[in-house]
């Protein structure tokens, strides 16, 4: 790592931000198999078919049983006519309604919804976005002694700890000063907590409070006095990634303060999302370094159930 000072006065000018969204490759079509089971050959022949079926499963069974026996009928033309699955579909909505109200009498809500790629086990940034301003960026990283990327390559050799969940962890990659920001959106459609483990490591200098992340001005980052810091907030979707501001940022999951230590092992982390259920919520991780290298980590981003 080449850690660069900034000048006297304390202040860093730094080029245009870039942000990249990282999305999934569209996924291939899928041909659907013709199942091996034969359909029925008339309207009373369907009828009784699905009804001996639906009568011959337990009743968490059926609600599946109904709606694939009802579809195989209506694809497999087994009863002639459009027309003549009417009754077929009509007495599997029926049973299907049936079954979905005594099964789920008393039933809790359910699991909470999966982030794509909170672990970063696909090997990149896949399901979030990330924007720079200065120089570096986040990236993906397997192992503590080989660099992300070519360009890393002066970083120290183990500048961040092993992927503490998994194969893959991010982490901020650079040797210059900037601002980087990892974020992605959630929808809290239920009393979901929150989890991450996070880490960082700052060999050569404290770390530095400060109440911003520097002065944003059009394409322009600029830093006055020394910045040094890395924290994970939840804010507004609407805000720009940078503020700050009371309004924009809902609550603090973790920050560094003046005084912390210069290095933080894997840590982990939760705030309950109770209180922004039915909206969406932007999580954001910012690291912000002007005078010296200052690397921040995170893995393991998830959502359970609050007790």
């Amino acid at each position: 790592m080449t850690d660069i000072l900034s000048g006297p006065d304390g202040t860093t000018t730094t080029h245009s931000p870039t942000t990249t969204t990282h999305r999934p490759p569209n996924p291939p079509r899928i041909t659907p198999i013709s199942s091996p089971m034969g359909g029925p050959s008339d309207r009373t022949e369907c009828r009784l078919w699905v009804g001996s079926k639906v009568s011959r499963t337990r009743p968490f069974q059926r609600v599946g049983l109904v709606a694939s026996e009802a579809a195989l009928c209506l694809r497999n033309g087994g009863c002639g006519r459009l027309e003549r699955c009417i009754v077929v579909c009509r007495l599997s909505a029926t049973l299907l309604m049936l079954v979905l109200v005594v099964s789920c009498v008393g039933c809790s809500p359910g699991d909470p919804p999966v982030l794509s790629n909170g672990d970063f086990e696909t090997g990149d940034l896949t399901g979030w976005s990330t924007e720079s301003w200065g120089n570096g960026e986040w990236l993906v990283y397997e192992d503590a002694t080989t660099p992300p990327e070519p360009w890393a390559s002066e970083t120290d050799p183990e500048f961040v700890p092993d992927p503490p969940q998994g194969r893959y962890a991010a982490v901020t990659v650079h040797n210059n000063p900037g601002a980087r920001f990892l974020y992605r959106d959630i929808e809290v459609t239920g009393p979901w907590v929150l989890h991450a483990t996070v880490f960082y490591e700052s060999p050569d200098l404290q770390i530095v409070e400060k109440p911003d992340f520097g002065e944003f001005s059009g394409t322009t980052w600029s830093a006055e006095g020394t910045n040094q810091q890395y924290r994970v907030d939840l804010i507004d979707p609407q805000a720009e990634i940078h503020s700050v501001a009371a309004n924009d940022v809902y609550a603090t999951v973790f920050a560094t303060q003046a005084g912390d230590p210069t290095s933080v092992a894997p840590t982990p982390v939760a705030i309950d999302l109770s209180p922004w259920e039915g909206q969406t919520i932007r999580l954001r991780l910012a690291q912000v370094d002007n005078a010296g290298a200052l690397y921040g980590g995170v893995d393991d981003v998830r959502l359970e159930r609050a007790d």
